[in-house]
């Protein structure tokens, strides 16, 4: 019985000096002896991807000073919610001054600045384009621009491109047009590749065609079909033909089937020659790879066998061909 007193008075003291232990590691360990914990962090889009990689790139590099020059005076109008962008200056020089610099920590900052403009900032940016870009500085404006860009801001830019006499900013601004695929503005978009002042060869034509074709709908592929009627070069007709073979929207496949035999309606108030009825069903056979339905595949292998023309009859069978590989099976 005395044994058993004894081995309760042990074990409880035991468990006592244990219980001591732990208060005292728990309230005078020192901090700084436990590691702390790692988060995981994951990047929450492509564009932060772009910003470490920048950043990993660039660590070891020290900026220097600007050392290109824009002989231009900046417009007065601040950074709009400048409280939550580190850059305090006007977009204009934010823009400047981010172009000038080479890769490093400095133009990090800059390109975050880009990245961190408010959409009421989208006017400023576009009044920036008269500034040479180098390509990181190009590839967080147009992302930024793309981001925010509305109907409004591309008329906008269309009626900067008019203008302008200065061959940088046009040059920027056709090159902002043809890479603005987003599907928000495709109105604004066909109003450049339709407005009456302007014709198949413009620049600005071609560059807002090329987007596009990337994001266009039925009625823009009625407005390219439209401006290619007009087309009288080879080497032009070429450049629309070329960009049309990425058109893919599914709701223009009937219109296309048309165009392919010359059915479809483009314009009723103009009669086409025979030059422009060539061009535009060449455009739509060459567009039509992109649907190999059973439907359309009979359709060109028609054409292909049974056109008068050589040309349209060889474009058929290339088409034909093409939208059966892109299917996956063999010619």
């Amino acid at each position: 019985m005395k044994n058993r007193q004894d081995l309760r008075s042990i074990y409880a003291l035991v468990v006592a000096l244990v219980l001591i232990a732990f208060l005292l590691i728990y309230y005078y360990w020192p901090e700084d002896s436990i590691p702390p914990s790692v988060p995981s962090v994951k990047p929450t889009s492509s564009l932060k991807q772009a910003r470490e990689a920048l950043a990993q790139e660039t660590e070891a590099q020290t900026p220097s000073s600007s050392s290109h020059s824009v002989p231009i005076k900046p417009p007065d109008n601040p950074i709009s919610e400048a409280a939550s962008n580190p850059y305090e200056g006007s977009v204009f020089q934010l823009i400047k001054d981010c172009a000038s610099l080479p890769k490093g920590k400095e133009k990090v900052k800059l390109l975050e600045a880009i990245n961190a403009l408010p959409a009421s900032a989208a006017d400023e940016l576009v009044d920036s384009f008269q500034v040479p870009l180098d390509d990181q500085t190009y590839t967080f404006l147009m992302m930024k621009l793309r981001e925010i860009a509305d109907n409004r801001l591309i008329k906008k830019m269309a009626e900067k491109y008019d203008s302008s006499s200065d061959k940088t900013e046009k040059g920027n601004l056709l090159t902002f047009l043809a890479n603005m695929q987003k599907s928000e503005v495709v109105d604004a978009l066909q109003d450049i590749v339709t407005a009456p002042q302007r014709t198949a060869g413009d620049d600005i034509v071609l560059a807002s065609m090329r987007s596009l074709t990337v994001v266009g709908i039925t009625s823009s592929l009625h407005a390219i079909l439209n401006r290619i009627a007009e087309v009288k070069d080879p080497n032009l007709f070429s450049q629309y033909i070329t960009e049309m073979s990425v058109f893919s929207y599914p709701m223009a496949e009937g219109d296309l089937q048309l165009a392919a035999k010359g059915e479809l309606v483009i314009n009723k108030d103009v009669t086409l020659d025979d030059t422009a009825s060539n061009y535009v069903r060449m455009a739509a056979i060459a567009t039509l790879h992109n649907y190999p339905s059973a439907e359309t595949l009979q359709l060109l292998s028609g054409l292909e066998k049974t056109d008068p023309n050589p040309e349209i009859r060889a474009l058929a069978k290339e088409a034909r061909e093409s939208g059966i590989r892109g299917a996956g099976g063999k010619p």
